[in-house]
């Protein structure tokens, strides 16, 4: 009885174990936005980083981008946006009343994201992650 007892909870904690591991390909699009991101056609001038509650716009004339933490201790809060989900609308404060409302289109295995605007459809732009090649994204 006690080889039965030790064999299923072993397999217990290997089910939990393997359901608990991270998971490169989530596609909760919450999560998906978070990091660093290009928007196409401006990748060596303009990067937004998405973190849990704000995005991040900065700037550079070389193509090289300050860390978040070096971002920050210059910045004096100019380039800070709160955003949100409304279900599958994301949300950027743009403040004073502004709001972009967009609906994200996650591809090329969460590198690119294609936005939609949520008032007409039309094309709301693409982003790429930081460092990925968007040659090789459809």
């Amino acid at each position: 009885m006690k080889k039965l007892f030790f064999v299923l909870m072993l397999g217990l904690t290997s089910i939990t174990f393997f359901s608990c591991a991270d998971d490169d390909t989530s596609t909760d699009a919450a999560e998906s936005i978070l990091g660093r991101w290009h928007p196409e056609g401006f990748e060596d001038s303009v990067l937004y980083e998405f973190t849990a509650t704000k995005r991040y716009t900065m700037y550079s004339t070389d193509g090289t981008f300050p860390s978040l933490e070096e971002f920050l201790l210059t910045s004096n809060g100019a380039g800070e946006n709160d955003w949100y989900y409304e279900g599958a609308t994301l949300v950027i404060d743009l403040n004073f009343g502004n709001f972009q409302r967009v609906i994200p289109n996650f591809k090329c295995g969460n590198y690119a994201v294609d936005f939609e605007q949520e008032s007409d459809g039309s094309d709301g732009g693409t982003l790429f992650r930081e460092g990925y090649d968007p040659s090789g994204c459809n």
